[in-house]
């Protein structure tokens, strides 16, 4: 206990201290792991004494008033036995929205079907428009869901065998699927809910998709299957501030195998980066929220959540602003794919819409390579990825009235 403390390996909380405050940090200060030091350097002595745990009490107070009013059932209630062959199982589920007009999601939560194999879970949208290629995709692999190891996508997506047979039906059908899948938020053991920041949401319209990434560990539960895994939503018909989350990457990382962009060669070190201007990003905003740039009067930036897979050592988040200055929204100098997470910022970075041509947001990535081969950017459970999902709301403008 005393090592994992002292190391911040326990509690899991990846992102570095004093950069900025996080909302919801259960992360130990100096005072409190010294505690644990001490009771080290004491031979463990038993004590009366408590600890104090005021931020853990105050993350289970905030969530204790989570109040749900659509539920969605994971494999329609059916039972998923992990696969016996691996310790870890990434595996997908697609599930119906339940709403027939335009929704916002603004707060959810996760119900286990079974503790015992569920190590955590994703999820994600996705558009009504790539719904029917994803049910397909869903159908040629056996039984019920499909691989995932990637995120939302099928894994078979990074087969260039299979992204040409989808791009011979529709010319740029692969990166559309891929593009239509947008992350939408996790759960992990001690999370009760999730509210997304106040007087937002993110838009789903009917038709859509919900995609469960389940993460099944069976090294110590074997045999145990899954049944019954619920997801319960906070929905309104309508928020101040609209929003979703942001992906940004370098696509081109996607098809390392064929392009090159991302190689880490065997038994070394590589890291990558990627800077995209928010004029960018306004497109994306405005191509996926449907409004218009005269709506806008700034875009709000409310988190950073580093994405990479199991060669991930480490990586950063910078925004820029107008004057050059450099900001580090998020550092995780040790990264561990078990415990990822979304880290949201206990105050937005508020950003001008005359200004957004001026604003970066820059992530880096860094892998360490053990094997006699080298690694390559893709979908698949042996590629590598570097993403970052950014939580982005627009406050509009008022409009004025006679």
């Amino acid at each position: 206990m005393v090592s994992a403390v002292e190391e911040r390996r326990m509690p899991p909380w990846l992102a570095e201290p004093s950069h900025i405050q996080y909302e919801d940090d259960y992360s130990l200060n100096k005072e409190e792991i010294r505690t644990f030091t001490q009771w080290g350097e004491n031979n463990y002595a038993r004590n009366n004494a408590l600890i104090k745990v005021k931020n853990i009490l105050s993350y289970t107070a905030q969530n204790s008033t989570f109040k749900s009013d659509k539920e969605v059932i994971v494999n329609n209630g059916n039972s998923y036995l992990p696969n016996q062959n691996k310790k870890d199982d990434y595996h997908c589920f697609l599930m119906e929205w339940p709403e027939k007009e335009k929704t916002y999601i603004t707060g959810l939560r996760a119900i286990p079907g079974n503790a015992k194999v569920i190590h955590h879970l994703i999820l994600f949208t996705a558009t009504p428009e790539i719904a029917p290629h994803l049910r397909k995709m869903e159908s040629e692999e056996e039984g019920s869901g499909y691989e995932c190891f990637g995120g939302g996508a099928p894994d078979r997506l990074g087969n260039p065998s299979v992204r040409a047979a989808l791009d011979k039906l529709e010319d740029g059908l692969s990166r559309k699927i891929n593009s239509g899948i947008n992350f939408l938020s996790h759960w992990a053991p001690g999370m009760n809910g999730i509210q997304f920041p106040k007087d937002t949401g993110i838009p789903i319209e009917p038709g859509a998709l919900i995609i469960a990434q389940m993460h099944y560990y069976s090294a110590f539960a074997p045999g145990e299957s899954d049944k019954n895994s619920a997801m319960h939503f906070i929905t309104k018909k309508e928020v101040k501030k609209p929003g979703f989350f942001v992906t940004i990457t370098n696509r081109k990382w996607l098809n390392s195998k064929g392009n090159k962009t991302m190689v880490i060669p065997s038994k070394q070190e590589a890291s990558y980066s990627i800077t995209e201007n928010f004029r960018k990003i306004q497109r994306r905003v405005l191509s996926i929220l449907k409004i218009k740039s005269k709506e806008i009067k700034n875009l709000e930036l409310h988190s950073a959540n580093i994405h990479m897979h199991s060669y991930g050592k480490a990586g950063k988040v910078f925004l820029d602003d107008p004057l050059g200055n450099r900001e580090r929204l998020l550092t995780i100098n040790n990264w561990d794919l078990n415990w990822q997470r979304n880290f949201t910022f206990h105050k937005p970075k508020v950003l001008p819409e005359k200004d957004l041509k001026d604003y970066k947001i820059s992530i880096e990535c860094e892998y360490t390579n053990p094997w006699e081969y080298p690694i390559y950017g893709g979908f698949g459970s042996n590629d590598e990825m570097c993403i970052n999902f950014s939580f982005i709301a627009v406050d509009k403008k008022i409009k004025k009235t006679l």
